[in-house]
C-alpha cells in the first residue's frame, strides 16, 4: 500500500467532497479516492470524516487566498488586481465541470458544522473585493453591492458549468464578468 503524506490524501480526498459534499462523503468512497484503508485515514485523521472535511476546507481556504485574495492585495492598479482575481478564480474552481467545495460542504449536516467557515471566506472575499472596486474609484455602497453581485454570478456560473457539463463555460462566463466589472472602473 502506498504511504501518503496528509497533505496527499487531502489533495485525493477534497473531489469526494466536493462532488458529494459532507453527508455523501462515504468513508468507502474517500478510502478509494486516496487508495487507503478506513485504519489508515483514522490515523491520518483520528477526528474521522469531519477532521477530514476541516482538512480538505482548510486547503481549500489556502488555495482561495493564493488565488484569488492575494491579487486583490498586491500593489497593482485595481483594474490589474481585479483581473488578476479573475484568473485566479478560473484556477481556483478546479473539476470539468467545476464545483464549489465551500458550497458543497454547507449541504445538509454539513452547514452546522462549516457554515460559519464557508460564511467568513465569502464575507472576506466581498470584503477585499470591495476594498480594490473602492480604491479604483466606486463609491463604498456602489462597490459593495458589485463586489457581491460578482461573487453571486461566479456561483450562478458555476451552477450552469455543472448543468452544461462543461468547465469552458465557466471560464467564458468569467472572462465576460472580468471584462463588465472592469468596464465599471472607468
Amino acid at each position: 500500500m502506498e504511504r501518503l503524506s496528509a497533505t496527499q490524501v487531502v489533495k485525493r480526498i477534497l473531489p469526494v467532497f466536493r462532488d458529494f459534499g459532507y453527508d455523501g462523503a462515504s468513508l468507502s468512497a474517500l478510502s478509494e479516492a486516496c487508495g487507503l484503508s478506513r485504519g489508515s485515514l483514522y490515523h491520518h485523521f483520528p477526528g474521522g470524516k469531519q477532521a477530514m472535511a476541516e482538512a480538505v476546507l482548510s486547503h481549500s481556504g489556502a488555495a482561495l487566498a493564493r488565488f484569488v485574495m492575494e491579487p486583490l492585495m498586491r500593489r497593482d492598479e485595481a483594474a490589474d488586481k481585479i483581473k488578476a482575481m479573475f484568473e485566479g478564480v478560473k484556477h481556483y474552481y478546479l473539476g470539468d465541470p467545476p464545483t464549489c467545495l465551500m458550497n458543497s460542504l454547507t449541504l445538509g449536516q454539513g452547514r452546522a458544522l462549516f457554515g460559519d467557515a464557508v460564511a467568513a471566506a465569502v464575507s472576506a472575499w466581498i470584503k477585499n473585493l470591495g476594498a480594490t472596486l473602492v480604491e479604483a474609484g466606486l463609491p463604498d455602497n456602489d462597490a459593495s453591492l458589485l463586489a457581491t453581485a460578482t461573487i453571486e454570478r461566479i456561483q450562478g456560473g458555476l451552477i450552469l458549468a455543472r448543468v452544461s457539463g462543461s468547465k469552458a463555460s465557466f471560464e467564458e462566463e468569467i472572462n465576460r464578468l472580468s471584462a463588465d466589472v472592469v468596464s465599471q472602473l472607468s
